[in-house]
């Protein structure tokens, strides 16, 4: 870390893709930090090869961004999603191939992480221990198996926004599988100060979508988040305790909320 040689991922920094100019610090024993700018993206390594002295190795499997628009034809970036969410609307669309439009309900559901309540049927499926969970280990093939079904809201540009959002660690992912290595279900998300925004989940084992919420709810609680915004009513949430509030009522739970740690500072709840 302190001599020629020493490297870092560009992923997150000031300024950031959307300037496209990445700058860092690179530590010494002693406590001193030098710093450097680069003209990088996100997956590029900055390597050290001297005092002042930096090169950058591009990763040339990555997909260079590409511009994103909505119905209206303005450009959508992961910052204007951040920026949406945090004035309570979210990105939508009619099919996989659809454009983005943007939703703001007059009411939503929401679970007060105080409030979880785990139904009685699923803390006994939980006690067998079916699937290994775990979080952030497959983001995309998530949202992809999210958007797999006959009538879907994710449209590819949402993916890939989300994408996005995920490797600015804004967006997460929890994962569960079974013993043979397969991915069975998930369910992912958007952090927004201390509010979880839950977008989507999948199954393709019984119970495997709602061990991960309950574990979602647990790594939630630990780092300091306070609800889980469901965005709409189901059945299936609505027996974990989901209620429905005002956009009013929504607006001042986000004004209220403190930020959370950052999500890998404490381990994921091994189930």
């Amino acid at each position: 870390r302190s001599k020629e040689g020493s490297e870092v991922w560009a992923s997150r920094g000031w300024g950031g893709p959307a300037l496209n100019t990445w700058k860092g610090e690179f530590p010494f024993p002693e406590g001193r930090f030098e710093t450097f700018s680069a003209k990088a993206q996100i997956g590029d390594r900055i390597k050290r090869s001297g005092k002042f002295c930096y090169t950058l190795e591009r990763d040339r499997s990555l997909k260079p961004i590409r511009r994103i628009r909505d119905e209206e034809g303005i450009p959508v970036s992961p910052a204007r999603v951040l920026r949406a969410y945090g004035e309570r609307c979210f990105p939508m669309a009619d099919h996989r191939d659809g454009q983005i439009f943007w939703i703001r309900p007059f009411e939503r559901a929401v679970i007060d992480l105080e409030e979880f309540h785990i139904p009685a049927s699923l803390k006994k499926l939980r006690n067998k221990k079916p699937f290994r969970l775990t979080t952030d280990v497959a983001f995309r093939a998530v949202i992809e198996a999210c958007a797999e079904r006959r009538e879907t809201w994710i449209c590819h540009d949402i993916e890939e926004l989300y994408v996005q959002l995920h490797a600015l660690g804004f967006a997460h992912s929890i994962e569960a599988w079974d013993d043979r290595g397969r991915l069975v279900g998930g369910v992912y998300g958007l952090s927004v100060g201390g509010v979880f925004a839950g977008e989507s989940m999948f199954h393709k084992e019984t119970g495997a979508s709602k061990l991960c919420i309950v574990a979602l709810v647990e790594h939630l609680r630990n780092l300091g988040y306070a609800i889980l915004d469901c965005q709409q009513q189901t059945p299936h949430m609505e027996r974990f305790g989901a209620e429905m509030i005002s956009d009013e009522n929504y607006s001042s739970l986000l004004s209220r909320s403190s930020p959370p740690l950052e999500w890998q500072s404490r381990p994921f709840p091994q189930q």
